[in-house]
């Protein structure tokens, strides 16, 4: 008897929803329950990920992979962001959070740094993280 009530116990967990796991090299996924605090670099994620719109944020964190600098992922989204989402984001040089009650404000596609909203461009991007790294390793 005890063998269907532990399979039925074990059916009822796997379908609750649970985020997703991160990259081995990052720490797990943290579950806001206040506002981030203003770190340096803060993009957000309000739907699916297109590929497409990380490319240049990927490659500039490659660029600058010898610094201390993270760049801060906010899943703002109603459901757990699942591993194969988390996973667009490798490395160390990220840090993931879920934020379902939406503390942290949007970044409308644009990477937050310091507070001002940087665009997914190249030049733009080498600037903030160029900025960014200057005020860690100070």
């Amino acid at each position: 008897m005890r063998l269907p009530a532990l399979l039925l116990f074990f059916l009822v967990a796997s379908c609750t929803p649970q985020p997703g796991l991160t990259p081995v090299e990052q720490d797990g996924l943290t579950i806001l329950e206040k506002p981030i605090q203003e770190e340096s670099l803060i993009y957000t994620i309000e739907s699916d990920i297109r590929p497409s719109d990380l490319d240049q944020l990927l490659h500039i964190v490659q660029e600058f992979q010898r610094t201390k600098l993270r760049v801060h992922i906010v899943w703002r989204v109603q459901h757990p962001p699942e591993t194969k989402d988390l996973t667009w984001f490798p490395g160390p040089r990220f840090r993931q959070y879920w934020d379902p009650k939406q503390f942290t404000p949007t970044s409308n596609g644009k990477l937050r740094a310091a507070g001002v909203l940087v665009p997914l461009e190249p030049l733009a991007l080498r600037i903030a993280f160029a900025r960014a790294t200057a005020s860690i390793e100070i």
